[in-house]
């Protein structure tokens, strides 16, 4: 019933009783939660989602006071389709590479050139030199075709983001809710985080394995690089507590924020360990 771009609007007007969206296509609109798609260092799908939804129950950013989130998924940690390698941060300079979101931004910290392509037409956009690359998740490689395109994968999750993708539901429609239907969409809401999380990453290794068939070459910045990219695009962070302060926030409070996330993301890493959920992407003991 409603594009990405008037999702937002149009489950607030009554046009739809519930949404699905990513926040990239709505900057600013929901700027406390946005602070997850600007920690650097997104591991795996698996751990982002859980994360996210633990910062949502903690928080309850105001924003959302006009809907009811039933649950938040998150994509996969990002990576650079391109048609030369990039092996070090001086190989990007002037690539052209499609990234939306906060992930435009950190591209152009790294020295790329930033196009915000559609999903459905980067395929032509590479295709057709428009493009020289793009930053996704694995699971774009056979979503979009996007290896169909392009010769070489970076890892380079250390400095990249990711998207969140969050289904609400119009208020007025929440609150018409007979209170045993209410626990029921909790219920499921709730059994949904962990289906959600699993079925990213599982994306992620057909995207990882689709890679394989068409001869991509995967690439992993060393150590040492990968910390250069990290250092180089931290100033995503401090431009956003810096917006945050402009908008009535306390530094200290942004600074929670991040802190809270950095300690659940350090919790949730040997979780997804020991229940033996492998991730094409991330650290490379979750390999």
């Amino acid at each position: 019933m409603l594009g990405p771009a008037n999702m937002v609007d149009g489950v607030s007007k009554g046009l739809a009783d519930i949404g699905y969206m990513g926040l990239s296509y709505t900057p600013g609109r929901f700027p406390v939660s946005e602070v997850h798609t600007v920690v650097l260092g997104r591991p795996t799908a698996w751990i982002s989602t859980q994360v996210a939804n633990e910062f949502y129950a903690k928080f309850r950013p105001k924003e959302w006071n006009e809907f009811h989130v039933l649950f938040i998924s998150s994509n996969p940690p990002t990576g650079i389709y391109s048609k030369t390698p990039v092996r070090k941060m001086e190989d990007l300079k002037g690539l052209k590479l499609r990234c939306q979101g906060q992930e435009a931004d950190i591209g152009k910290l790294l020295g790329a050139e930033t196009m915000a392509t559609p999903s459905g037409e980067t395929y032509d956009a590479l295709a057709k030199g428009v493009l020289d690359g793009a930053i996704y998740p694995f699971e774009a490689a056979k979503t979009f075709r996007v290896a169909d395109a392009t010769k070489y994968f970076t890892t380079s999750w250390q400095a990249l983001t990711g998207a969140d993708f969050y289904f609400f539901m119009n208020g007025s429609s929440w609150n018409k809710l007979p209170e045993d239907i209410k626990a029921i969409f909790d219920q499921v809401s709730k059994e949904w985080v962990e289906k959600a999380a699993l079925a990213w990453n599982d994306q992620d290794v057909v995207g990882y394995q689709y890679c394989k068939e068409k001869g991509l070459e995967v690439i992993d910045l060393s150590a040492e690089e990968a910390a250069r990219w990290q250092k180089t695009a931290t100033p995503i962070t401090e431009k956003y507590t810096k917006d945050m302060v402009g908008r009535g926030f306390s530094e200290a409070e942004v600074q929670s924020w991040f802190k809270f996330i950095n300690e659940r993301k350090d919790y949730w890493l040997p979780k997804q360990k020991a229940a033996g959920i492998k991730s094409p992407n991330g650290p490379l003991d979750l390999r």
